[in-house]
């Protein structure tokens, strides 16, 4: 009959049952936030259980046929996820949300009554829009880069954030169009070509050699800038 009350109470409960501090004030921040609005839970614990029980919400009310429909989202399951896309954004976790969001309805596929990899392409489906509303809502990039960093993966959510960034930053600089030319190219000549490790001993132009040892001095330093989620340096790096 309270629902601003709800997981607060729950937290009051255990403390004043002498449960351990972090414990309850995790239960009584997890409920935070409401969608995009609002703090996020103060403390890990609460943070990781607040993105652990909206997971298995959307996922168990996806499983039993309760599927937010048009304007129709009774359990307020867009909320939900855009609460757990807002917390693992914010925290800035090396977490993979594809793969948490797998587990989460690999936990409930046996209570309902479709097939388990239908449920998880659905809830995959239906956070993957919550993410990218969250990279144009509120990281306020354009559609079409938010679809472009949509399609290189998602999973690392605060990495998806940086490259949304970097690339609306990057795609008004003179060099740009000509990098996403030279990438075109590539893409034409290789499409279709299977992978294969470059042989410079079979070279015969000098050009050759300076394109392979440049692909191989920005290939190192992509390798040390990605993982830290430097991406606007590694667009300065390519150009």
């Amino acid at each position: 009959e309270f629902p601003e009350l709800q997981g607060i109470m729950g937290g009051h409960y255990l403390r004043l049952e002498d449960a351990d501090d972090a414990l309850w004030s995790a239960v009584r921040d997890h409920y935070r936030p409401v969608g995009f609005e609002g703090p996020v839970p103060d403390s890990a614990i609460g943070r990781l259980l607040g993105v652990a029980d909206r997971l298995d919400t959307v996922a168990g009310l996806f499983a039993v046929g309760e599927r937010p429909s048009g304007s129709k989202d009774p359990f307020g399951l867009r909320r939900a996820a855009q609460g757990a896309v807002k917390i693992v954004a914010e925290s800035g976790w090396d977490l993979d949300l594809v793969h948490a969001v797998d587990e989460a309805a690999a936990a409930v596929a046996e209570y309902g009554e479709g097939d388990r990899e239908e449920l998880t392409a659905a809830v995959t489906a239906f956070v993957a829009d919550r993410v990218r509303r969250w990279l144009t809502d509120v990281v306020d990039v354009s559609g079409d880069a938010a679809d472009a960093v949509m399609a290189a993966g998602w999973s690392d959510l605060p990495g998806a954030v940086a490259r949304a960034e970097a690339l609306e930053t990057v795609r008004s600089s003179p060099t740009f169009r000509s990098l996403a030319l030279a990438f075109k190219r590539v893409r034409n000549i290789t499409d279709g070509q299977p992978d294969a490790e470059v042989n410079p001993e079979i070279f015969e132009q000098p050009e050759e050699h300076e394109l392979h040892q440049a692909t191989q001095k920005f290939g190192r330093a992509l390798e040390d800038l990605l993982p830290e989620r430097r991406v606007e340096e590694a667009f300065t790096a390519m150009a």
